[in-house]
């Protein structure tokens, strides 16, 4: 099992596990990811993925109905579709592939929040 893959599971029970921790891999090194590269990654069903990561806050979709914030973003899983990933996720998940861990106090002392 991977650092990631474990850090999620403590968490997030789902069966696309392996699914959404391959897409956060994927994810971390751009600040957005498509539909299609993520259909690249997990194959022609990425909805359930898209849906667990949308509802844990890891990755938003970039349309939104009336303003930027998280909640007015409205999460189509079709082709064209963008998704972006929060920075502080960004940066949980970097630690979580290193450690193992989803650590909110490691991120907090790096921040210094």
């Amino acid at each position: 099992m991977s650092n990631l893959k474990k850090a999620l599971n403590i968490f997030i029970s789902c069966n696309n596990l392996d699914q959404l921790a391959a897409i956060l891999e994927k994810a971390i090194h751009k600040k957005r990811i498509s539909y299609d590269e993520i259909i690249k990654v997990v194959g022609n069903d990425p909805e359930d993925v898209l849906l667990t990561a949308n509802e844990w806050g890891l990755l938003y979709p970039v349309r939104t109905s009336k303003s930027a914030s998280w909640e007015d973003r409205i999460l189509f899983a079709m082709p064209d579709e963008m998704y972006e990933m929060p920075n502080v996720v960004r940066h949980l998940v970097k630690n979580a592939i290193q450690t193992g861990r989803w650590d909110l106090q490691a991120y907090r002392r790096t921040f210094s929040l």
